[in-house]
Order: C-alpha cells, then structure tokens, then sequence
C-alpha cells in the first residue's frame, strides 16, 4: 500500500511540473504545408508586437504535447511550409532582398553584398487581401554585428527603426509578391489606364522616376510613408478599373 502511495504521489507532482496550459509567449495557430494542407499546432514566438523577429522561422509543437513534461518543439521554415497564421494574422513565404543594416565596416558590406546575389526566403506579413494583395516585410537587426565607435551608434540608431519601419510588397493572383520599389508601375498596373495617367502626371505620392535623385528619395520610403503611397495606387485600381 505504501508503494502504492508513493507511487501516486510521484506521478502526481511529474504532472505538476507538465506544463498544462500555454505560455505568455505561446499562439494556438497553424502551419500550412507545401502544397496547402494546414496542420493546427501551437506557435511560440518572442513577441507578437514585434514581428521583424520571426520572419525567417518559428517554434511550433504539437497541441497533444500540453500536458507532457518534456515538449518537443519543431522549427517552421520558409523552405519547408508556404505560411503561417496565428490568430488573424497571416504570414506567407517570400522571396525578399531588403534594405538592410548600415554598413559599419568591409566585413557587413561584404556580407550584405554577398546576400544580395540572391533572394532568400522569408516569412512576410499579409496586411491586406483584394484583387492585389500587399504584405508588410519588416527590417530586422542583425544578431550580431561587428563594429566599433560611432558604427555601434548607427547600430543601435537602426534597431530602433526596426520597431516602425518596414516594406510593403504587392502581388495579383497567380504571381509572385514584389517589393514596391522593385515594381514597373506602368508594367504591373497595365490593365488600368487611370492608375497608370495619374501616375505619369505625377499626381500620386509616389512619383515616376526622373534621374538618380529620385530613385533614391523614394527608396527612402519605409513604413507608414510607403503604406500610404502603395495605398493610394491600389485604392484606386480597385475602385476604377476591378473587374
């Protein structure tokens, strides 16, 4: 009896130390798979306000491990799964070349040269669903970064952008979403006349392109100032020339 009891009384505080609900840090969500199926999981991120920090994966487990004592947590990467959602926000894959970190020193430029020879890929935001749909990709720190004096400045100057700033992408059915600034107006708003007129009068915010003083003005763009450019385009497509 006395085993017995002993017994018990072991399994009952190994249930204890289980973790039985979800952590502050934990979303009930689901992944979707190559191909489309969606398989319902519990996603664990750093911090929902600050979604620059889980666009190139994210820890997931099982919901039949809460409960257990040990969970085993598994990560989601743009080359393994098409997206994920955690409550009502979507994050789907693409393939992104960003404006990255101030350059401090030859080794970060070389570095930052070295990834812009191809486009990795990523898990960007879906802000809003329509006949084009754009998506949110956010600038993100570097883990780790080599620099020294005013560069350690710039650094952290940038971190903070990092909390307000990011790109917006846009896509139609059936293609690949496209960094604003990467687009050719006229090319992607082709099957809109109204769009593509106020834009070469210039009479949107974002302005067509004359010269190298331009170009960079509005590479400049980022955050709530880009939204609002690329919103004022897609506002109007819709509402002039949706079919």
């Amino acid at each position: 009896m006395r085993k017995k009891l002993i017994f018990i009384l072991t399994a009952f505080v190994l249930n204890l130390n289980a973790q039985q609900a979800l952590k502050d840090n934990q979303f009930e969500g689901y992944l979707i798979k190559n191909g489309g199926e969606k398989q319902e999981v519990i996603i664990e991120v750093d911090n929902l306000r600050e979604p620059w920090k889980f666009q190139q994966d994210i820890k997931f487990f099982e919901k039949s491990q809460l409960g257990q004592k040990k969970i085993k947590k598994e990560n989601c990467k743009p080359a393994d799964y098409e997206g994920y959602v955690i409550g009502d926000r979507e994050f789907t894959v693409v393939e992104y070349t960003g404006k990255d970190a101030p350059e401090t020193n030859n080794l970060n430029a070389a570095m930052g040269g070295l990834k812009k020879l191809s486009k990795p890929k990523y898990f960007a935001e879906i802000d809003r669903k329509g006949k084009i749909t754009t998506y949110k990709f956010y600038n993100s720190p570097p883990d780790a970064y080599f620099a020294s004096g005013d560069d350690i400045k710039k650094m952290e100057e940038f971190t903070e952008k990092c909390k307000r700033e990011y790109d917006i992408l846009l896509s139609k059915e059936g293609e690949k979403p496209v960094a604003f600034d990467e687009l050719k107006i006229k090319k992607f708003f082709k099957d809109c006349d109204f769009v593509v007129k106020k834009y070469e009068d210039g009479n949107y915010k974002k302005k067509p392109v004359k010269g190298i003083g331009s170009l960079i003005k509005d590479a400049m763009l980022m955050g709530q100032p880009l939204y609002d450019a690329v919103m004022e385009m897609v506002l109007d497509y819709e509402k002039e020339c949706k079919k």
